[in-house]
């Protein structure tokens, strides 16, 4: 994710010649799309029932299909409306990926190890929730 979110506006910046204000705005489909796969996979998860290790590799397959097809978007200066598709698709499955891993880690590590999780856990969720609320 940190990549995406570097190297994307970067690429509007020098590639298309953009300002970074524009570049992100170019962002907001991947940084909106976040928080909705977030809240898809806690859903998800609830009702299915499914073993979480299937929904975290199902995710992934998700994300590497979005960044490969943001690869095929040729260089050209203008940014087509499938880019943005892309980019959305991309950041629904890194959410989707980040709250399921957010959700298994209590329950994959011994006690004596939460003490490491739990304030990486707490940034997290004030981070995406302080998103959330424009």
């Amino acid at each position: 994710m940190t990549v995406l979110v570097i190297q994307l506006p970067q690429r509007f910046e020098a590639v298309d010649g953009d300002s970074p204000l524009e570049a992100g705005v170019h962002l907001l489909a991947f940084s909106l799309a976040v928080p909705i796969g977030s809240l898809c996979s806690n859903v998800l998860a609830a009702s299915t029932k499914q073993p979480a290790i299937i929904l975290i590799s199902v995710a992934s397959a998700i994300e590497i299909i979005g960044s490969a097809l943001m690869t095929t978007i040729p260089n050209s200066g203008d940014i087509p409306k499938l880019f943005y598709l892309y980019e959305g698709i991309t950041g629904f499955s890194v959410g989707f990926i980040f709250s399921l891993l957010l959700l298994v880690t209590p329950n994959s590590v011994e006690e004596r190890d939460l003490g490491e999780y739990l304030p990486f856990a707490r940034s997290f969720g004030e981070n995406k929730s302080g998103f959330v609320q424009f």
